[in-house]
């Protein structure tokens, strides 16, 4: 990936003073780049609520909206096409691969996924796992987005 390919931290983060990202008092907002850049960019569509953005109301998957109601079959499947759909149009630096479906999705409000997907720059696999229910809600809150990535 990119060297130059830089974006801001989520949840902002500031740090001492670099050159390149002064901001004021010696401060200067936290910087990521490549590979952390593109896991928080997934876990940005993943966490962001279906038309929460007015000029892209379609993009967001709003997994939140999951934890609360009963996971039958038929809403993880649609949870499984809103995810293929924004990182297929939102995020061009990959190629998903595959949604597999965790063993315990549905039961007890469990989501259990892997999202699979190939980083086109470099031909390099990865996954997002993702294991939430609605009893871990305030850890999504403690630590901002909440993803157990691997």
């Amino acid at each position: 990936m990119e060297d130059n390919d830089k974006s801001i931290r989520f949840p902002l983060e500031f740090k001492a003073h670099t050159n390149l990202t002064k901001l004021w008092n010696g401060m200067s907002l936290g910087l990521i780049d490549g590979y952390d850049s593109l896991q928080q960019s997934i876990k940005t569509i993943l966490w962001t609520i279906p038309e929460s953005r007015p000029l892209y109301k379609d993009f967001g998957v709003g997994i939140q909206d999951f934890l609360f109601g009963d996971l039958t079959d038929k809403e993880i499947r649609k949870l499984k096409e809103r995810i293929s759909y924004n990182i297929d149009k939102y995020e061009p630096r990959i190629e998903l691969i595959d949604i597999i479906e965790g063993s315990e999705s549905g039961k007890n409000g469990l989501i259990e996924l892997c999202i699979q997907y190939k980083i086109i720059e470099t031909n390099e696999e990865s996954e997002i796992n993702i294991e939430y229910n609605e009893e871990m809600i305030s850890d999504i809150q403690g630590e901002g987005l909440g993803l157990v990535l691997s």
